[in-house]
């Protein structure tokens, strides 16, 4: 089931021309939506769609493979996403959204996607909204056994209930859940338990409300998102987690080699940070941001800290790691752009820390004044005063 993800790009490209979907090259990562810093799902760019704030040109489905930065809040943060093989900051979503379709025909949809793709929608377990007759029917109708089906509430193991920004649209919909071992469990809550044999691959949503001023009406023109992860559908048909898959195996090797090399042994959630924030750096750097005290590039800033950091307190040097990570993907001249403006970054840290050093008032504030005053973490501030 090897496929490169070049070739499960090119394989959706081709199903939405086959099937008239009409198919748009994805939208910057920035987002131009005051609400959001960045494009965090497929939707995003079509969210005045549903509302009816711009005009409808005819084509009832749409798909594209967006770019996307996970950035804070939702469903993931900063802070959390590096605990587990299949998150990512940066990441490819497959979308499709659907105007003027039932439930049924949807998810029928859905398993053609399926098909394309040689996966077996028996392979799936499917958690719906409590009480969610629609799409409960549109499985069953689709071929989906009665006990591959889960009904939960709110958000508190998979999402039911999506708001796609500040007042904006509101969906309910459904989550698919690749099984590995397409065993049968009993309860839900037992998919958690084992993030390689259950891995959350997509979602249905069906958005047919707004909110404005905190007011819940009708939009004017209700529809589907369907919403795959490009990563973790790599993962599923390369039969690994995210970061052995093919666009990403190489720089996770080159990372482990590195500190090998260094014989300096760090945790597995360490490696991922380098592994997965240097990779979402460069992608801000090439969209032409760069590391500030605000918005865009207080993000960019906060992922080249937190890999420095790890190399500060590890003692090891990141200019060379660097040059090895970003020509496998950038040519020389984006590489030598990118890698000048992580060096600056590091250089800029790197005086707050020797100003702190050098004057014991300032070492003796307290470490969330630090952390407010200097972007400096606990555990650096820690490292500091243990160093002085």
């Amino acid at each position: 089931m090897t496929t490169g993800t070049s070739e499960i790009k090119q394989k959706l490209k081709c199903f939405c021309k086959e099937n008239d979907i009409s198919f748009q090259d994805s939208y910057p990562v920035v987002s131009k939506d005051k609400d959001l810093l960045f494009v965090n799902a497929s939707v995003t760019p079509f969210r005045k769609l549903f509302r009816g704030t711009i005009a409808h040109d005819g084509h009832n489905r749409i798909s594209i493979i967006q770019k996307c930065i996970r950035s804070g809040g939702g469903a993931y943060s900063l802070s959390e996403i590096n605990t587990s093989d299949y998150c990512t900051t940066f990441f490819e979503m497959f979308g499709c959204i659907i105007f003027q379709s039932n439930h049924c025909d949807t998810i029928k949809l859905l398993f053609k996607i399926f098909d394309c793709l040689a996966i077996d929608r028996q392979s799936f377990i499917f958690t719906i909204p409590a009480n969610d007759v629609l799409f409960k029917n549109a499985l069953l109708a689709n071929g989906i056994k009665n006990n591959k089906i889960f009904e939960i509430s709110g958000n508190d193991i998979y999402w039911t209930k999506w708001k796609f920004g500040k007042d904006c649209v509101i969906g309910q919909g459904i989550t698919a859940i690749f099984t590995r071992s397409n065993r049968d469990i009993a309860e839900i809550e037992e998919t958690l338990t084992n993030e390689d044999e259950f891995v959350p691959l997509l979602n249905v949503i069906y958005i047919d409300k707004k909110e404005k001023d905190g007011e819940i009406t009708d939009i004017d023109h209700p529809g589907f998102d369907l919403a795959i992860g490009i990563e973790r559908l790599s993962s599923v048909l390369q039969e690994c987690n995210i970061y052995q898959i093919d666009t990403i195996k190489e720089k996770s090797l080159i990372v482990k080699k590195f500190f090998q090399d260094s014989k300096i042994d760090i945790s597995d959630d360490e490696l991922r940070i380098v592994i997965d924030y240097l990779r979402t750096a460069g992608v801000l750097i090439r969209e032409g941001i760069v590391p500030e005290k605000n918005k865009c590039g207080y993000v960019l800033r906060k992922l080249i800290r937190a890999v420095i950091e790890i190399f500060l307190v590890n003692r090891a040097e990141i200019d060379v790691l660097l040059e090895i990570f970003y020509r496998t993907t950038y040519s020389e001249e984006a590489t030598n752009e990118i890698i000048k403006i992580v060096i600056q970054e590091k250089e800029s840290f790197y005086k707050n820390i020797a100003k702190i050093r050098k004057n014991r008032t300032l070492l003796n504030l307290d470490a969330d004044k630090l952390r407010e005053s200097y972007g400096l973490s606990f555990r650096i501030v820690n490292f500091i005063k243990e160093n002085s």
